[in-house]
């Protein structure tokens, strides 16, 4: 955890360095606009046909929709979504009897 922390708290104090300053600069970024951290779990979701993997956006990726989107495809790892391998589904579609993670079932409403 200390790790974790560590590593939250480099890159939040990076923003002012002088790399970080220029490139702003460069790309006309406002310096009052901030930067985030996305801390997140590694996961094996190509482990078989009751792994999955998924991503969720607090803002629709497609509209701009200030609602929470989520979507997942069964027995596969995120590069194979974004090189176009596999289509993912949205996490809507997830249902209590899907093989694919069901104890994922409860978190469906907990996104935002």
């Amino acid at each position: 955890m200390e790790q974790l922390w560590g590593g939250i708290g480099a890159l939040f104090a990076s923003w002012m360095g002088k790399r970080a300053v220029e490139y702003r600069r460069i790309e006309t970024i406002p310096h009052e606009w901030g930067t985030a951290v996305t801390v997140q779990s590694m996961l094996f979701g190509d482990m078989g046909d009751d792994c999955a993997t998924a991503v969720a956006f607090s803002h629709n990726p497609a509209t701009g929709e200030n609602t929470s989107y989520a979507e997942y495809p069964v027995n596969a790892r995120g590069e194979n979504v974004v090189v176009g391998i596999r289509t993912p589904a949205p996490l809507t579609t997830l249902r209590p009897t899907t093989r694919a993670q069901p104890e994922g079932w409860h978190l469906r409403g907990t996104l935002r």
